[in-house]
């Protein structure tokens, strides 16, 4: 049974800048506070039975950015604060971070290789991780199965806008494809809604998909979802820095546990804002 923290990839990519400004422009000791918050209704169908898991979740990450190297940036995030509630047949959990009985509580164990502890990455000028050094985004359980914290390797940072590789304007659009089938695989098109000397507006919409075998707490666990997310950001002009992200997912797949096929459904919406320190 899944009962841990969970989370999605918040798809929050975006070319920035009018023609005469086609690059992320941030500087060594730059320091963001970015605010996750997470809604999800889960619908799993097992042994004949539905199973409705309905969770809520708030994350705080900093973020300061460490080095500025002629082909990449060096970020260090660190998750701060952690706060879920979830119902999940009948039954009703709670954990907060800043509570010491929730982190030294079943959940708690989970948690507390990822708060806290800094995990530096590598992302290039284009705004794409090159590199994640250590395992502290993983929370375990149901985030690891689906990979959507959202800082695999050749997928968006979070916290920058994502340049296709040429000016854009108001009204152009592009697609891209990030990742595979046995981590995450996302094809993206991205829509410029407006662009001005404050703000670039981007809409897009996202073809995601996941299918492979893990092994959780001794048992093997077969998984295969796919969906569609879509959503606005938007982003400082000048520096490609993330304002703020909204999307909604709506995910739809199978789970094989112990010999069992379970249909799932998933509907998902996420607010991601970000702030200078």
């Amino acid at each position: 049974m899944i009962k841990r923290y969970f989370t999605l990839l918040c798809v929050a990519v975006l070319a920035t800048g009018a023609a005469h400004a086609q690059k992320i422009a941030v500087s060594k000791g730059l320091k963001l506070e970015m605010v996750s918050n997470m809604k999800m209704t889960m619908t799993m169908e097992m042994m004949g039975q539905n199973i409705d898991n309905n969770t809520e979740t708030s994350n705080i990450t900093q973020i300061e950015l460490k080095e500025v190297n002629p082909a990449s940036y060096l970020f260090a995030n660190t998750v701060t604060k952690m706060v879920m509630h979830t119902t999940m047949a009948g039954q009703e959990m709670n954990f907060d971070s800043d509570k010491k009985e929730d982190l030294d509580g079943p959940m708690g164990a989970g948690m507390k290789n990822v708060l806290n502890t800094p995990q530096e990455i590598v992302v290039d000028k284009q705004g794409r991780i090159m590199e994640k050094k250590g395992d502290s985004a993983s929370g375990g359980g149901f985030s690891d199965m689906m990979n959507m914290g959202g800082l695999l390797k050749g997928q968006p940072y979070p916290a920058l806008a994502t340049l296709p590789g040429h000016s854009i304007k108001t009204g152009d659009s592009w697609t891209d494809s990030t990742g595979n089938m046995a981590t995450f695989k996302a094809v993206t098109t991205y829509t410029v809604k407006g662009i001005t000397k404050d703000e670039v507006l981007l809409d897009f919409i996202s073809q995601v998909a996941k299918k492979g075998t893990m092994e959780q707490q001794g048992m093997q666990i077969d998984l295969d979802m796919a969906g569609t997310v879509k959503g606005s950001s938007s982003y400082e002009a000048a520096t490609g820095i993330l304002k703020k992200n909204d999307s909604t997912s709506d995910i739809k797949g199978t789970m094989g546990i112990m010999g069992q096929s379970a249909p799932m459904s998933m509907a998902i919406t996420v607010t991601t804002t970000a702030k200078k320190l």
